[in-house]
C-alpha cells in the first residue's frame, strides 16, 4: 500500500506564491540545455520544463541533465537551516514520501545485514563507528562535524593530489597503507600528522579502506539498499528526488560526512583534464567503498555474490550524488509546508489542553484567527541589531504594503553594516523564530512581506554566524 502525507491525515498543501517557471529568474542563465527542477513538487512532472540536456564542463563521458531551482520568494531552506525539532518532522515527512515515490516503482529495500567481525582488529580509527569517532573529535574541536581523520586525509589529498593522474585509480604500496593506518590510529588528539613519507596514492587507498571498514556504512546499514534501488527509478528527476528524500533522513554525521566526500570527489572531477579522473571514473572507483563494507580481516574475495550483484548501479548513483551534490542538501518546500501545518496543530493542542479556549470542530479555526488578527493589526516588524553590534539599533520591515519587496539580505545590511566589532555582515543571518516554525535561518533572497503573510506570528532576529574558532591541525 502506497503511503503518502495523506496518511498523516495533512491536506495537500496549495503553494501561495506557485508560478511558472519561467516567472523567475534562475540561479544560473536559463538556456536550451538547462531544465527548471523545482524540486519541492514532489513528482508530478508538468510543473517541470523540460529543455534539453547538456554536457557537464570537465568531464566528456557526462551527460547528466543540469538542473537548477528556480527563484523562491521564501526563500530556498538547506539542510542545517532549521532546528533540530522540524528537522525531525521533516525527516518524519521525507520518510513517507521516498515510500510512496518507491512504491510507485514497485521498489523494495531491506536493511542491510551488519558482519561480524571474527578478529576484532583493535583501531582507534578504523572500523570505528562515525558517531564515536566525532563525539571524540569534539572533545576538543566542539564546533566539527565530520570525524578529524577524514579531514586530514581530503586535506592532504587536495593541497597535493588533485591534479595527480589517476589519483584514486592508482593503489599505493601496501607496506605504506599499512603504516600510515597505524600513525593515523597512533596519533594523538591535535597532534600534526607527518605526510612525508606517504605519497597521494597511499593517502587515497587509506580513505577507500577508512570508509569500507566502517561497522555502521556511511549511508547507514538501514538506507544503503535503499540508495542502492535509486538506480531503479526510470526518470532523472525522481532519482534526484528519491536521493534528496535519503539525504535527508540520514542521520546528522553520517549526512555531514556524505556531503564533505562529495564536495571532496567533485573537486577531483573538476580536475579531470589533469587528473584524467571523470565523474564516471570516479564513480566507479568509489561505489564498491560506499556501498560494500567489509570488516578489516575480510579479503576482498570473500565478498558475497548477493552484494555485487547489489552494487551493479551503484556507479551510476554515486554519480548521481557527486554531479547533484549541491541540490540534494536543500529541503523542499513541500516539507517545509507540512512542518507549518503540523506546529499549527500542536500549538491549538496545546491552547485547548490548557483550556484556554473551546474546543472546535476545526481543529485550527484557533490558530487562523491568532493569525488573522496579526495580519489584520501588525503594519510594520521591528528587527533588532545583533548584540555584537557597537550601536545597537532596529529595522522596521512595512509588512502591510505588498508592493514592498525587502529582503532577508536588506535588513541585516542595514543593521549590521558600520555596527559590528569584528565580523562583516557576511557573518550574520536573519533568522525567522516561533509561530509556526521552530527555527528557520531565511535565504539571503527571502521576501519578507511575503513571509510574515505565511507566518505571521513569527519573529525575526539576527543572529551571528560566527562560531570560536578551533585550529584543526592537519
Amino acid at each position: 500500500m502506497s503511503l503518502g502525507i495523506a496518511s498523516l491525515g495533512i491536506p495537500p498543501v496549495v503553494h501561495s506564491y506557485r508560478h511558472h517557471v519561467s516567472d523567475f529568474t534562475a540561479q544560473a542563465p536559463v538556456t536550451e540545455t538547462c531544465n527548471a527542477f523545482d524540486i519541492a513538487d514532489a513528482f508530478p512532472e508538468d510543473r517541470i520544463e523540460d529543455l534539453g540536456y547538456q554536457r557537464g564542463s570537465g568531464d566528456t563521458n557526462n551527460n547528466l541533465p543540469n538542473f537548477y531551482l528556480p527563484k523562491d520568494p521564501l526563500g530556498f531552506t538547506h539542510v542545517g537551516d532549521l532546528g533540530p525539532v522540524d528537522m525531525k518532522g521533516v525527516q518524519t515527512l521525507a520518510l513517507i514520501e521516498l515510500t510512496a515515490l518507491f512504491d510507485q516503482h514497485n521498489i523494495t529495500y531491506s536493511k542491510l545485514k551488519q558482519k561480524r567481525q571474527k578478529n576484532k582488529v583493535a583501531s582507534t580509527m578504523f572500523g570505528v563507528n562515525l558517531e564515536t569517532l566525532l563525539e571524540r573529535d569534539q572533545r576538543k574541536y566542539p564546533d566539527t562535524k565530520v570525524p578529524i581523520i577524514l579531514q586530514k586525509m581530503t586535506s592532504f589529498l587536495q593541497e597535493n593530489g588533485l591534479a595527480e593522474e589517476g589519483i584514486l585509480r592508482i593503489s599505493g604500496s601496501v607496506s605504506r597503507i599499512r603504516q600510515l593506518k597505524d600513525d593515523l590510529d597512533a596519533l594523538l588528539p591535535g597532534a600534526t600528522m607527518q605526510w612525508d613519507a606517504y605519497t597521494t596514492q597511499d593517502v587515497a587507498s587509506v580513505l577507500k579502506k577508512w570508509l569500507r571498514e566502517l561497522p555502521i556504512p556511511l549511508l547507514t546499514a538501514g538506507f544503503t539498499q535503499a540508495f542502492a534501488a535509486v538506480h531503479s527509478i526510470p526518470d532523472s528527476k525522481q532519482q534526484i528526488q528519491a536521493l534528496n528524500y535519503l539525504v535527508l533522513i540520514l542521520p546528522d554525521v553520517h549526512r555531514d560526512t556524505l556531503k564533505h566526500l562529495l564536495e571532496f570527489l567533485s573537486m577531483i572531477v573538476k580536475e579531470e583534464k589533469a587528473n584524467r579522473m571523470g565523474l564516471n571514473n570516479v564513480a566507479m572507483i568509489m561505489a564498491p567503498n560506499i556501498f560494500l563494507p567489509t570488516s578489516p580481516s575480510q579479503k576482498p574475495s570473500k565478498i558475497a555474490l548477493s552484494e555485487l550483484v547489489m552494487a551493479t548501479g551503484m556507479a551510476t548513483v554515486v554519480r548521481l550524488m557527486i554531479n547533484y551534490h549541491e541540490l540534494l542538501w536543500t529541503i523542499p518546500s513541500l516539507l517545509i509546508k507540512q512542518v507549518r501545518y503540523q506546529t499549527k496543530l500542536q500549538n491549538n493542542r496545546r491552547g485547548r489542553e490548557a483550556g484556554k479556549f473551546r474546543p472546535r470542530k476545526n481543529k485550527v479555526d484557533f490558530y487562523r484567527k491568532l493569525e488573522n488578527d496579526a495580519l489584520e493589526t501588525v503594519v510594520d516588524v521591528v528587527v533588532e541589531s545583533p548584540p555584537c553590534c557597537m550601536w545597537p539599533t532596529s529595522y522596521r520591515v512595512p509588512v502591510t504594503n505588498q508592493k514592498d519587496e525587502t529582503t532577508a539580505e536588506k535588513v541585516v545590511r542595514k543593521l549590521c553594516d558600520y555596527s559590528i566589532k569584528k565580523h562583516s555582515w557576511n557573518d550574520h543571518a536573519l533568522f525567522e523564530v516561533g509561530g509556526n516554525i521552530e527555527l528557520r535561518r531565511l535565504d539571503k533572497s527571502t521576501v519578507l512581506p511575503l513571509l510574515f503573510r505565511e507566518n505571521p506570528l513569527g519573529k525575526w532576529e539576527v543572529r551571528c554566524l560566527h562560531p570560536p574558532i578551533y585550529e584543526v591541525k592537519m
